[in-house]
């Protein structure tokens, strides 16, 4: 059984363009995440999915100097595009992330693969109710899963959204979620990468951490006892999860 990793990202955000290659204590933001998930007990594969937007070609031209797999598709069906990427590169289990999370715990993702596998969920993520950080976003679903979604998702705002769409089949599938323990409970601190703002911040956590690895827990103890720092972002406005 294949488990994928796929990295979802592009150039043209609206308020940060080019966030995704911008620069975090030395090291990109895909470089980051990619280099987290290669700890991966539970991973077989990592692919950047960007799109056929000439701006991404950037994307495109770093993964191959980097030796990274990637995919290129649609821009603004992002549901279509992740879908084709697992099924061009036979994936049975994907790792659904976005560029603009750095900071994945690759130990929250071996386990949230675990419990999709040995207990048959369709489903598993730590979002259907936000309880971490913003920034540490993963979800684990089946290909069966993806599937059915993309066959019956309406063309429109959801499309934009892959693994958001299975709560709307919420009786349709197995759904596991991965919550916060308490103290870590904190889900309107911003530790993503949405802003110039945001890349302040997180790159200050990566010069504290010398770009090496950290685990969810270490970055939320340490923004704690450093609120100065995520006040640079505090009036960031978030995006609302699974919004079109």
């Amino acid at each position: 059984m294949s488990t994928t990793a796929i990295i979802q990202a592009r150039m043209s955000s609206t308020r940060f363009p080019g966030k995704v290659l911008h620069s975090l204590n030395g090291k990109n933001s895909i470089q980051h995440i990619v280099d987290r998930l290669k700890r991966s007990v539970n991973i077989d594969n990592i692919i950047v999915a960007t799109t056929t937007n000439p701006a991404d070609e950037a994307i495109v031209a770093y993964c191959a100097y980097n030796n990274i797999s990637f995919f290129c598709g649609s821009e603004n069906d992002v549901l279509d595009r992740v879908y084709q990427c697992a099924l061009a590169n036979d994936v049975d289990v994907v790792v659904d992330l976005t560029a603009d999370c750095p900071f994945i715990d690759i130990d929250m993702v071996d386990e949230m693969i675990t419990l999709l596998n040995v207990y048959g969920y369709d489903y598993y993520s730590n979002v259907v109710e936000r309880t971490w950080p913003d920034g540490f976003d993963i979800q684990v679903y089946t290909f069966k899963t993806l599937e059915y979604i993309w066959q019956n998702v309406e063309q429109g705002p959801h499309r934009c959204h892959t693994g958001w769409n299975v709560l709307k089949y919420d009786k349709m599938f197995r759904i596991g979620n991965l919550d916060a323990p308490k103290g870590y409970r904190l889900p309107e601190m911003g530790l993503t990468l949405d802003t110039r703002e945001d890349a302040e911040v997180l790159g200050k956590i990566f010069e504290h951490f010398g770009n090496e690895y950290f685990t969810a827990f270490e970055c939320i103890d340490y923004v704690l006892e450093h609120p100065e720092i995520v006040a640079i972002n505090s009036n960031v406005e978030r995006k609302i999860p699974g919004e079109g």
